[in-house]
This record gives structure tokens, sequence and C-alpha cells, in this order.
């Protein structure tokens, strides 16, 4: 979709929401070249096509500032467990799909959350090898932090008793030191090495089919956190034919010698496509024990989680990072990986001092560091729903204390912290609203009031990416908005997930 040489047009009678409580009076609105040229009187001054909005609430194009686009749209296509409640209605949904697959055709998956199983406990390969003995399956567990195998698979990547543990990785074991089935973080590479990568038009219609249903919902631009060279290529494909339905800015994520060439492209961005950082996944996730914790896990006495860097590689990886002009983007939900990750930045931020780097998730971080996320200038990146999702199991892991200090938006809001909200799609839905809801009524003690949760999908995700032209519905800026059903102010906050899209724009093209 490009944003050069679109037809002026002037929507009439849309009333603007604002994230300070006031909704203002109907209003018109001048979209031009990919911008707003025009507000108000001045708007219908201007002139154009003019198309009637009336009764439409009129928001700054809503921002998801976390997604992993290839996932989503596999989605379409991979078993989905997330509705299931045991091991066994698991494995018995895997004998069903692999029977449709040709002789030796790898079975992928994902949603799995033992959590939510009646006795909580890690699944085991011996279901699976029962369900698909000559198949390999491959199923990502709902926080894309643990792969749960079958033997099959095992023997494909060559994982035995007598495979060393990984760096960065957890290889769970049975009673006679053999694989039990179940991979964590680093651990899961050797089996993923293994699995075939879709072919360019599967992907690309994987791409289609993710980015649809994020317009559906209303946003206009979503903050891609995964991207391979590969899935750069495809976007910019998707971007020169004019098939891109909202803007993706793009966080690179791959290896250093994968990554390399990019870094060294001197063009950041294809039409609606932008290159803005390269993350790096410093730890792991709470519900698969990989979260990095300053103290051990309550129901694992002998276990901190894992750090997926070896220091030395890590210092290695963000100063080249930076070198290259580069913001972060590091994973960090355990409070040890928030403090190594502030480490980091503080260490390179005299290089660049104008970068933007952010945390994604700090799900558990200490009061202190939360005080150097603002004097550093980095960014943090929540997803609201994670708290609704994982609430089953916080307490398990961390206990009361810690559980009860987990997820605190508010805490960053008040320290003037720059706070971008999304979902993590697919791991929780893509729903703005949902989100937004969450904020304000998931977590009774760090809840966020409406302007901040509205300013968290629509200003924050555009600042923490130094994005001047985003996030506000003003002459000059882009020309994205989502106009919504009903006003977000004037409903009990419970009903903010029922919130609908009316219309969005992206660069100035409407879109229905």
């Amino acid at each position: 979709m490009a944003a050069a040489s679109s037809p002026p047009i002037v929507l009439v009678g849309a009333r603007l929401v604002s994230s300070r409580g006031t909704t203002l009076e109907p209003v018109a609105l001048r979209l031009c070249d990919g911008v707003f040229t025009h507000l108000g009187e001045a708007a219908l001054a201007a002139g154009g096509e003019r198309r009637d909005v009336a009764g439409a609430f009129a928001l700054p194009g809503l921002i998801d500032a976390h997604v992993h686009l290839p996932a989503l749209g596999a989605c379409r296509r991979e078993l989905d467990l997330s509705a299931m409640r045991s091991e066994d209605e698991s494995a018995a949904r895997v004998a069903v799909a692999v029977a449709t697959l040709r002789p030796g055709e790898w079975l992928r998956g994902f949603g799995w959350d033992h959590t939510a199983w009646p006795d909580a406990r890690y699944p085991s390969r011996r279901s699976l090898d029962k369900a698909s003995p000559a198949h390999p399956v491959a199923l990502t567990r709902v926080d894309g932090h643990a792969l749960w195998v079958n033997g099959r698979a095992l023997a494909e990547a060559d994982l035995s008793a007598a495979s060393p543990e990984v760096a960065g990785g957890a290889i769970r074991r049975d009673g006679a030191n053999a694989p039990s089935g179940v991979l964590v973080d680093n651990a899961m590479q050797a089996v993923l090495d293994r699995v075939p990568r879709p072919a360019a038009a599967t992907l690309r219609a994987d791409l289609v089919y993710a980015l649809r249903r994020l317009r559906d919902v209303g946003l206009c631009g979503v903050h891609e956190m995964g991207t391979t060279p590969e899935l750069l290529t495809a976007l910019g494909d998707l971007a020169r034919a004019d098939e891109l339905p909202l803007r993706v800015s793009c966080y690179l994520y791959g290896t250093a010698e994968e990554l390399d060439p990019c870094l060294r492209e001197p063009r950041r961005s294809t039409g609606l496509v932008r290159v803005v950082g390269v993350k790096l996944l410093l730890d792991g996730a709470l519900g698969s024990h990989g979260a990095a914790l300053e103290r051990p896990y309550d129901d694992r006495p002998t276990e901190r989680g894992l750090l997926l860097f070896e220091p030395q590689e890590l210092e290695a990886r963000v100063r080249h990072v930076v070198d290259q002009g580069f913001g972060l983007a590091l994973h960090a939900i355990g409070d040890r990986a928030c403090r190594l990750a502030l480490d980091a930045i503080a260490a390179v931020k005299a290089v660049a001092p104008t970068l933007r780097h952010r945390i994604e998730h700090a799900q558990l971080i200490a009061p202190a560091d939360v005080e150097r996320c603002r004097a550093l200038g980095v960014a943090v990146s929540m997803q609201p729903l994670h708290a609704i999702l994982d609430a089953p199991f916080v307490p398990t892991r961390l206990g009361v204390g810690r559980a009860a200090a987990a997820y605190d938006w508010r805490l960053f809001a008040a320290a003037g912290v720059t706070l971008a909200l999304g979902s993590d799609a697919p791991v929780a839905g893509e729903d703005p609203w949902r989100g937004i809801e969450a904020a304000v009524n998931g977590r009774a003690a760090h809840a966020l009031d409406l302007g901040q949760a509205i300013d968290g999908y629509t200003g924050a995700p555009a600042r923490a990416i130094g994005d001047e032209h985003a996030g506000a519905l003003a002459p000059g800026q882009h020309a994205d908005l989502t106009l919504v059903d009903r006003d977000p102010w004037a409903i009990p906050s419970v009903e903010l997930a029922a919130v609908r899209t009316v219309v969005t724009a992206v660069a100035g093209r409407l879109d229905r």
C-alpha cells in the first residue's frame, strides 16, 4: 500500500477521542497523500471527496507493539491445541491430524498449556508416540518457549539420553535420563532445524492472512518482533505489490551471521515496511520455567530459569547492533533478565545516545530497575492479556509475594516510562480492545486508567520506535486512524472489549 498520491478525502461527522477523558464535538478530518492535512472548518474549506462517518468515534490508528506475523499466519494451517484440557485430549487430536498426512510428513501444532491441565505436569513423548508412531510431531507451547515432541522428532534431531544439555535451554528428561518430550528455549532449535520451512508462496499466504486479521480488528500498525531475513523479503514483496493493509515496523531476529547483511543494508524502509531495530531473547517464559529470576522458582527451588546468551556473546551482539545504528528490543521476562537487559543498554548508551531501545514483557522487575528504564530512556513493551492468561500458574511459580508484584503496568506509567502495549499475537488474541480492557481491569492493584491504556495502543508505540508522524490526529501526521462504534469514555470499563471497529484508514486509504 503506497502512501503517495492518494486523493483527498474529507471525513465528516466523527467525534475525536482523546486519551485525556474528553470526546470532542463532531469534526471534519482531511486526508491527502498519506497524511492528515486539515481538521475542522479548514478541512471542509480545503475540500475533497466527502465521506459521512457520523456516529463513529475517531482515534489515532491503533498500533499493536508486539506481534509475530508468521506464527499468527501459520495458525490457519497448524493444529490448534489451545482449547485442549489434558494431555490425553491433545494426543487424541494429534492422532486425528496425522491420519491426513503424507508418509513421513511433519505435524506442527501450537497452543498447548500444561498449566491448564488437571495435574499441571509437563506432557510426555509417550502419549505422542502412541498417537503418531510414524510422523514426527512438534507442538509449540502457548508462550512459544517450549516444544512438545515425539520420539520420531527426537530421532530426527539426534537427541537421546547421551545428548548434553544446551546452553540457554533445557531438555526435560525422564527417570532414565532420556528426553521426556519437552524441550525448552534454546533446546528447541535442534528439532526446529529439522522441520521443513514453508515455501515462499506459503509464507506469503500466511502473511496475507495474518495482516488481514490484524486490520479487521482495527489495527493500523504493528511491531513485528521476530523478522528474519526471509520474512523481511516477503514483507518487502507485499509492500512493492501494494498489498500491505497496515504499517509493519520490524525488529530483525536471527543469528549474527544471518542478520549481518540486513544490518549493513542502507535502505531501511519499503513502503509501509520499516526496519527499526534488532530483537534479542535474554530469557524464556514463566510458564515453562525459563524466565530468568533473581531467586529460585517456588515450585522448582533448584532452578532460576534460563539466560539464553553467554555474557560475552550478549555484549558483542549488543555492541554490533548499536554500531550499525539499530535500536535494541530485549526480551526479558524475569527480574534477573530485566537487570541484565538494562546493564547491556547502559553499556552502549553513550555510543549512540539517540537510538531507541526497549524491553519486551518485563513481567517481573525490581522497582529500582523501573527507575533505570526512565533514566536510560528505555521503553517497555507489555501485553496486558498475559496477566490474565498467566494468572492460574504465576502464584505457583513465584509465590504470593512476587506474584502480587508482577505485571505492574502502572509502576512504569507512574515513573514516566514509555509503556507500549500489545498482544504478542498469536500468544494472546489480537483484538486491541481486549488488551485495553485488560489493562484497565485485569490487575486491580496495577491497573492503568483508560487514557494510559489508549496511549499504550496509539502514542506510546510510536514513541517507542521514534516515529514522530504517528500516534496523533493532527496535520502532518500519517493519515492513520481507527473509527469505532462507541465512545470508550462513555461506557463502563467492563464493556471496553465490546468496542468494534467501523472504519480504518492507513496512509489515507479507507477500509470498511
